[in-house]
């Protein structure tokens, strides 16, 4: 009897044994794939990391962009109203060249009758 009660109680360790020995497999692959997820994260977190270290330098060049970008709508601005100036300039100079022409023209008719009287 103790012989069987012995190999009974061997039989029940050895499937005991199996059972724990599947659920080791089982437990080291959800391991593997639990680490497998981390360094995945653990990447995805390096990348943010490294984007948001470059926040700060984009936001400066933003602001030096904007502030070059006002300054150029400024210079836009003055070189708009200098060019209605010297358009304003061309067109009282142009008048000015008929008038001057006209008043030429005026002076020759005027020698003209002077030549013509005295003559």
């Amino acid at each position: 009897k103790l012989a069987r009660d012995l190999a009974a109680k061997h039989k029940e360790q050895a499937s005991s044994s199996t059972e724990l020995t599947t659920k080791n497999v089982q437990l080291s692959a959800e391991v593997k794939e639990l680490r497998s997820r981390q360094n995945e994260a653990t990447t995805r977190l390096k990348n943010l990391e490294a984007k948001a270290g470059k926040v700060p330098a984009l936001t400066a060049d933003n602001e030096t962009l904007q502030a070059r970008l006002a300054k150029a709508a400024a210079e836009l601005d003055a070189l708009t109203k200098q060019n209605g100036a010297l358009r304003a300039e061309r067109d009282a100079a142009a008048k000015a060249g008929a008038d001057v022409e006209a008043l030429t023209k005026q002076q020759r008719k005027s020698r003209e009758t002077i030549e013509a009287l005295e003559a």
